[in-house]
C-alpha cells in the first residue's frame, strides 16, 4: 500500500542522508546501518557494522551516551 514504507528505501535515503546517522538493533545497540557523515563523526570506517556501539566505540566507555542511547531504546 502507498502508506508503507519501504525499509530498504528507508535505509537508502537514512545512508545518503547529510547528517550523521546510524541505525541499531537489539538491547546491545548492534550496528546495523552507518552513513558516511557518522563515520566522519566517529572517526571509524564501514568495519563497525556488525559490532555493538560498546566494542565500535570503546573510546566512549567512559561516557553516559550508551547508557542514554540504551535507554532511548528501552
Amino acid at each position: 500500500s502507498p502508506s508503507q514504507i519501504d525499509p530498504e528505501r528507508l535505509l537508502s535515503i537514512l545512508f545518503y542522508s547529510p547528517n550523521a546517522t546510524a541505525v541499531y538493533t537489539g538491547d546491545d545497540i548492534n550496528i546495523i546501518s552507518v552513513n558516511q557523515a557518522m563515520l566522519q563523526l566517529w572517526g571509524k570506517d564501514r568495519s563497525v557494522v556488525g559490532q555493538t556501539f560498546h566494542l565500535a566505540l570503546p573510546e566512549l566507555h567512559d561516557q553516559p551516551f550508551l547508557e542514554i542511547l540504551k535507554n532511548v531504546w528501552n
